[in-house]
């Protein structure tokens, strides 16, 4: 029996001082906070101001520790795409992590039990950054153009663009809610799990109890 466990109360690691920098996988801390059992967990990082007082923001986007250097220094399992930061914050193991869980004990049988949660896409922050959202370069280059062309105030040609970025966001979103892909919320409604809560009793419209 297993059900979706609703999220974690509490960090693995409170925000800690870190720099990162874009387009590469290494995060330091100056105050050692990182051990050994920090590889695999996975980290946030929270928005900053830099030095000309402007708020940047790194985005709501998970990375996975690979390998912890030292209490120092990790290195993420692919490179960090944001702005730079020389002293920011960044979290492991998020609070509002969703959480798995089983009941009972294990056997052999419960391998067939495959959950796939996806996170949140990276942004496109570089100019070789490609879109990890499947299908999602096509709709992101027309709406490119859409501006463009309203830069320059040709507003008919943009329109005509614009309008087939959202209508090729509208398939994405069609393929989406059909193959339950992308989606960090739930696990596959083909999956039956143990319903847990309260049993709610209310009313039959023929009388009595159902």
């Amino acid at each position: 029996m297993y059900d979706w466990a609703g999220i974690i109360d509490d960090y693995l690691l409170a925000p800690v001082d870190a720099v990162f920098t874009n387009r590469s996988a290494v995060v330091t801390a100056a105050s050692n906070p990182f051990v050994a059992a920090h590889a695999g967990e996975w980290v946030r990082f929270d928005p900053f101001e830099d030095a000309n007082g402007v708020m940047q923001n790194p985005g709501d986007f998970g990375y996975k520790i690979g390998v912890v250097n030292g209490a120092g220094q990790v290195t993420l399992t692919e490179i960090y795409r944001g702005p730079t930061s020389a002293g920011s914050t960044m979290v492991i193991r998020p609070i509002e992590t969703q959480t798995f869980r089983l009941y009972g004990i294990p056997t052999v049988d419960d391998d067939d039990i495959v959950m796939k949660v996806y996170r949140r896409p990276r942004r496109l922050y570089n100019n070789e950054d490609v879109p990890e959202w499947p299908s999602l370069g096509l709709p992101i280059a027309n709406m490119g153009v859409g501006m463009g062309l309203r830069h320059m105030q040709r507003y008919d040609e943009a329109n005509v663009w614009i309008a087939e970025a959202y209508a090729l966001l509208g398939s994405i979103r069609r393929r989406r809610r059909k193959t339950e892909m992308l989606t960090p919320h739930l696990p596959p409604s083909s999956i039956v799990g143990r319903q847990t809560g309260i049993t709610t009793v209310r009313p039959s419209r023929y009388g009595g109890i159902r």
